[in-house]
């Protein structure tokens, strides 16, 4: 047994769940009942309301759970450590991505790591340390592209557009 309430809404015939019988009181059900139909009166849909506040929700949870441009750059080099040939290339990559990379987008969300801030980390070095740049630049698109595959970036790495932006090397 439960509590239904009947109504219409733009037209349409609908029922909204107020409860189960057994386990919401009378007055209490009054009381969601008049809440419901002063928002069917104004137009609105009472399960479409709870259902739009939940997805808000599940997307305000993803949100939080989107790590700093630091913390995917270890994860990155986590997952990538075993495959490298040279342990030494390993340090490498952790180290120019701590000199380089993590003072300017460390604690940038990952999702909001921008092309022109890409290219003002690369600036500095972009001319006096071609090859580390490049590197650098390589680095940096990786661990972009890694969180766009894990859906926490809307899109992949804006690594070409950057070099395009900045002037040629020797």
């Amino acid at each position: 047994r439960k509590w239904v309430l009947r109504g219409t809404v733009n037209g349409k015939r609908r029922e909204w769940g107020l409860g189960a019988a057994g386990g919401i009181g009378l007055a209490d059900v009054r009381d969601l009942a008049a809440t419901y139909r002063r928002k069917i009166r104004d137009g609105i849909d009472p399960a479409e309301e709870i259902r739009l506040a939940k997805e808000e929700a599940l997307a305000r949870d993803k949100v939080d759970q989107i790590p700093t441009f630091r913390e995917a750059a270890l994860m990155v080099h986590k997952e990538h450590l075993p495959t490298w040939r040279n342990p030494k290339h390993g340090k490498q990559w952790m180290s120019t991505m701590e000199q380089y990379a993590f003072p300017m987008l460390g604690e940038t969300r990952v999702d909001k790591v921008t092309g022109p801030e890409v290219r003002e980390a690369l600036l500095e070095i972009w001319l006096l340390i071609p090859e580390t740049a490049r590197r650098v630049r390589q680095r940096i698109g990786m661990v972009l592209d890694y969180a766009h595959s894990r859906g926490w970036r809307d899109q992949e790495a804006p690594t070409r557009s950057v070099s395009k932006g900045l002037p040629p090397q020797p």
